[in-house]
């Protein structure tokens, strides 16, 4: 049975999210506050992470977002309530977000993503599926030996391993390490973070930063980039992933294939 024009049409526009009207993407916390990150429109995306003068914009058009959970899957529809000023720890400088109306047990969310569960739209766009890597999967294995391979040092172990699945592929990142030296009031450690795509013939790594670091983990923190979300946008991938550093939180837009990530706002990985 052939199908009619209009049909494949319809297919190909919820395949590839065409959209005709604005894009907003924020991130959501485990404390129910939703942050605004960037907005799409005109093929043209704009950054507007910490902006306080869009509030009031973004309070008149985005009433309510969608929202996928990273830590159970589950999805929502959040309201969008009053802006709140907040600090992220450690930061020097203030973030504004709203309070959502969405609450869920804290107490599961994965420590290593911090404060952020997830990504919420304000089009209801089908999103990437984020999830933590068993480390009794088969994969976890394979990961850790072409981590090792990479280093050149058999003794780093994988800590925790993030899944991005997407249509035809996986996308893994991986933060890894191992401790140099440990007395009893500090350690110096190796900490390395990688980007794996993974076609299901081969893995091939596509993105490697290490550091030796001492206990305030300053440096370590400043290279996370811990993936939060990410959807398919006219027949592109687009992730939202974490970039700030000790001091101060941030997040970039990136693109991830098998050729590396390309930043689209944010700070170059």
């Amino acid at each position: 049975m052939k199908l009619k024009p209009f049909i494949l049409v319809f297919l190909y526009n919820i395949l590839n999210a065409q959209i005709s009207e604005p894009l907003s993407i924020s991130i959501v916390r485990n404390d129910g506050i939703i942050v605004p990150i960037a907005r799409y429109q005109d093929s043209t995306w704009k950054k507007i992470f910490n902006k306080p003068e869009s509030l009031a914009v973004y309070e008149r058009y985005v009433p309510e977002w969608y929202f996928q959970n990273n830590v159970d899957g589950s999805t929502h529809t959040i309201r969008t309530g009053v802006p709140v000023n907040l600090n992220y720890d450690n930061q020097s400088e203030s973030t504004w977000g709203y309070m959502g109306n969405y609450t869920f047990d804290i107490f599961k969310t994965p420590i290593s993503l911090r404060s952020t569960v997830g990504i919420a739209t304000n089009l209801p766009l089908p999103q990437v599926k984020v999830s933590r890597l068993s480390r009794t999967d088969s994969k976890w294995s394979q990961l850790t030996q072409l981590v090792r391979t990479d280093a050149k040092d058999d003794s780093v172990a994988l800590s925790e391993v993030v899944q991005l699945n997407l249509d035809t592929a996986r996308i893994y990142y991986v933060d890894a390490g191992r401790t140099i030296k440990s007395d009893s009031s500090c350690a110096t450690s190796l900490s390395i973070i990688q980007w794996v795509y993974d076609n299901a013939q081969t893995m091939t790594s596509i993105h490697r930063e290490s550091v030796i670091d001492d206990c305030d983990f300053k440096l370590t923190s400043g290279m996370e980039m811990v993936p939060y979300g990410g959807l398919r946008l006219e027949g592109k991938y687009y992730f939202v992933i974490s970039s700030g550093g000790w001091e101060v939180a941030d997040y970039s837009l990136v693109t991830i294939s098998a050729k590396g990530i390309q930043t689209i706002l944010g700070e170059q990985p």
